[in-house]
């Protein structure tokens, strides 16, 4: 789990955001305001792991919720830093830090 926080991170400041942990917590926060959630699960002995990064979305659900169990926590968005950004300007450097990150080759199929 610490190391998709990390890739989050590693984007955040590709994008000259300061990204950090928040001790005991999961997830990336910038400024107070966490923006990337990790998620794992297991079910019939098969593991899942993924992670969300807020990039410009809407975050009007998230006063409806409470995100991750963290009654007090602030939802951010990457577009608060960097107005008009889009998800397809992340996704190439998402891609490219999971690379990384794991040593993986990408095959195009």
């Amino acid at each position: 789990m610490r190391e998709l926080e990390q890739v989050l991170i590693d984007v955040l400041n590709l994008l000259g955001i300061e990204g950090e942990r928040v001790d005991g917590l999961t997830g990336v926060w910038c400024k107070g305001q966490k923006v990337g959630s990790i998620g794992i699960g297991c079910k019939r002995w098969v593991t899942q792991h993924g992670f969300a990064l807020n990039v410009d979305c809407e975050l009007v659900g998230f006063e409806q919720i409470i995100p991750c169990g963290l009654s007090k926590a602030k939802v951010g968005k990457l577009s608060n830093w960097i107005p008009g950004i889009k998800v397809c300007d992340v996704q190439p450097l998402l891609r490219e830090s999971v690379r990384k990150r794991f040593k993986l080759n990408w095959e195009n199929i």
